[in-house]
């Protein structure tokens, strides 16, 4: 019986002003964060197994570590590792990355307060003719 692996390895994006990663406090009242965004994402990699034909959820939990509510957009990418190190390589999407179809997210964007907890949802449905060993990543930042 074929069955296919999935790895989903989460990057967040940390998006920093020109001049350095200052974290100053910023009144609540803003309606757009201007410092780095500071999210926690647990756990940071999933590995998943799916019959092809079949699909999985795989739920993360994101945290907003910033004095600002934060709203949030996933895209996803195809994960690698490169050297001898490991070093993660995180690469857009290309034409010829028909498997990202597979993936769904559960929202476009959402929304997280200061010092909570979301969770964040995709679901995974590879099609019966589905290979082995397909690696995504999904990379947070700002919606805005």
């Amino acid at each position: 019986m074929k069955r296919l692996l999935l790895a989903t390895i989460l990057a967040a994006a940390i998006i920093s002003q020109a001049g350095g990663l200052a974290y100053a406090a910023t009144p609540a009242t803003d309606p757009v964060p201007t410092g780095p965004l500071n999210i926690t994402i647990s756990p940071v990699s999933q590995e998943l197994v799916v019959k092809p034909g079949g699909s999985v959820t795989a739920s993360f939990r994101v945290r907003n570590n910033g004095l600002q509510t934060e709203r949030l957009k996933t895209s996803i990418k195809t994960f690698s590792a490169k050297g001898e190190d490991g070093t993660p390589q995180l690469r857009d999407l290309t034409a010829k990355d028909d498997f990202a179809t597979w993936v769904k997210p559960a929202t476009a964007t959402f929304t997280v307060e200061p010092n909570v907890w979301e969770t964040y949802s995709v679901v995974i449905s590879p099609p019966k003719t589905a290979a082995f060993g397909y690696y995504y990543a999904i990379d947070f930042s700002r919606a805005n």
